[in-house]
C-alpha cells in the first residue's frame, strides 16, 4: 500500500529536517522518494509529522486502583494478623 502525507510539518533530527512543510511518501511501510499516482493521499496540513516509537508499557496503578486494593480479602486478613502480632510492648497510659 502506498501513502502520501500531504503538507505536514516534518521534524526528523536524523536527517536534519527541523519543522519544514513537506510531503512524506510511504510504500509498504517504508519512506520512499516516489510513489505511484494511485497512492492514498492523507491531508496532514499543519500537523506535525515525526518519527516515533510505540511504548508498550502502561501505568495502571492510579489512586482508585490503589484504594481498591485495600479491600481485597487477603489484605484484610493480613491487617487483622498484624494487629494481634505487632502490638506495642509499651503499656499505654
Amino acid at each position: 500500500m502506498e501513502y502520501i502525507l500531504k503538507n505536514g510539518i516534518v521534524y526528523d533530527p536524523a536527517n536534519e529536517v527541523n519543522g519544514e512543510k513537506m510531503d512524506v511518501m510511504f510504500k509498504d511501510g517504508l519512506i520512499v522518494d516516489n510513489v505511484s499516482a494511485d497512492a492514498k493521499v492523507l491531508d496532514v496540513t499543519d500537523k506535525i509529522v515525526m518519527p516515533a516509537g510505540v511504548d508498550p508499557h502502561a501505568h495502571v496503578a492510579g489512586p482508585k486502583l490503589v484504594v481498591g486494593r485495600l479491600y481485597r480479602p487477603e489484605v484484610q486478613i493480613l491487617k487483622i494478623r498484624l494487629r494481634y502480632c505487632c502490638r506495642s510492648s509499651y503499656a499505654s497510659s
